[in-house]
């Protein structure tokens, strides 16, 4: 049984109404207009980025004159405007996040902060045990996938903030970031702290990135 490829679905939430539009690409690959108390919510689902992205911009930021009469076009159009306008917020799939009600990264216009990024895999696992550099460069690689993810890149980073746990791990840890950022050169901060959230981490990294354009 084969589903609609676009549809629009409404409900009432209460006090409100909520008008939402999805289209499927494929099984696992989904995009998502909600139209709730003024607001639109962009959700973006596929099977290259398991964590949803999520855009929410005030209706009056798009040329539309009603959310009822979105067409195929409009909701493209939309989403082309959301992704230059929106709070885009990227949610990783890790139990701190969840509980924390907090974000991997958040764009809004042409400004992107990744958060505090460790050296964990997907089964929460430290990855580079007792190798900073290892950890450090694996860090360095989850920040750009999630810059990628909502439409940044390195070349966009403006400032990084490293903390290390031990001042025996800096040489290690400066090395991999000077490889990384040789021709883009960030402001930088580094601090040593007393510990991270998980034993066997010696390195977190903050970034933050203005994109060149927005378009």
């Amino acid at each position: 049984m084969s589903r609609k490829r676009y549809f629009k679905t409404e409900h009432d939430a209460g006090d409100h109404r909520v008008i939402r539009y999805l289209e499927f690409r494929g099984e696992l690959c989904t995009r998502q207009i909600e139209v709730s108390r003024g607001r639109w919510r962009f959700a973006w689902q596929s099977p290259d980025l398991r964590n949803p992205l999520i855009a929410d911009v005030p209706l009056s930021t798009l040329a539309l004159a009603e959310a009822n009469a979105v067409t195929r076009q409009a909701f493209d159009d939309a989403w082309a405007t959301a992704q230059a306008r929106g709070r885009h917020t990227l949610i990783a799939d890790v139990p701190w996040e969840h509980s924390a009600c907090c974000a991997q990264a958040v764009r809004v216009g042409r400004t992107v902060m990744v958060a505090g990024t460790n050296a964990t895999d997907d089964q929460w696992q430290v990855v580079g045990l007792d190798d900073a550099y290892a950890q450090t460069v694996f860090i360095l690689q989850r920040i750009e996938r999630a810059l990628h993810q909502v439409g940044a890149a390195p070349e966009d980073i403006v400032r990084t903030r490293v903390f290390v746990t031990d001042t025996a791990s800096l040489p290690d840890v400066v090395r991999a970031h000077a490889e990384f950022f040789a021709d883009i050169r960030p402001v930088t901060t580094l601090a040593v702290v007393q510990s991270l959230i998980m034993p066997g981490l010696l390195v977190t990294i903050e970034a933050d990135a203005l994109i060149a354009s927005a378009d």
